[in-house]
């Protein structure tokens, strides 16, 4: 978060050369037009600035040869859904995808998210891992838990979630 002024720096003087640009390429051909600007070169000038800045993005991506990512999150691995009746009360929407015989992941997402924040994670990691994505009770496809949800009651959804099929280690 450090660079964060900084790219809001760059942000408005890169718009600034922009609407300079833009602006002018409108006064050096209104100029022409008018007679104010007399020389062709001004016009020639005011039509390349009016260019740029209109195609300017497709000018530089066709010069440097670089086409949009079709990297995706929506681009998805095999996944099986599951709906599991958890101790909560609660409907809860579990994916899983990846190997089978690897290692186990279980992705949790924060407060007031859905298993959607995880979608580029989980597709770069499920050609090694067996990957569990969840939805918290109340969130994303989750329904919302009966009563008051407590820490203990996540650790429960948390352990239904995950299937079963790992050992659970208890102290």
């Amino acid at each position: 978060m450090i660079l964060g002024p900084f790219n809001l720096l760059f942000f408005f003087l890169t718009s600034l050369v922009s609407l300079t640009i833009l602006g002018g390429g409108i006064y050096f051909v209104w100029g022409w037009y008018e007679g104010v600007l007399t020389s062709i070169w001004f016009l020639v000038g005011g039509i390349i600035m009016l260019v740029t800045s209109l195609f300017g993005r497709s000018i530089v991506m066709a010069l440097l040869g670089r086409k949009r990512p079709v990297s995706s999150p929506y681009l998805s691995a095999p996944s099986i859904e599951h709906r599991i009746a958890a101790p909560s009360g609660s409907q809860l929407y579990v994916q899983q995808l990846g190997v089978e015989n690897g290692p186990a992941l279980i992705l949790t997402h924060g407060l007031s998210l859905d298993n959607a924040s995880w979608n580029y994670i989980k597709q770069s990691m499920a050609s090694r891992y067996r990957i569990f994505v969840w939805d918290m009770p109340g969130f994303g496809k989750s329904t919302a838990p009966s009563g008051d949800y407590t820490v203990e009651m996540v650790a429960r959804d948390l352990h239904e979630a995950r299937g079963c099929r790992c050992p659970v280690h208890e102290d």
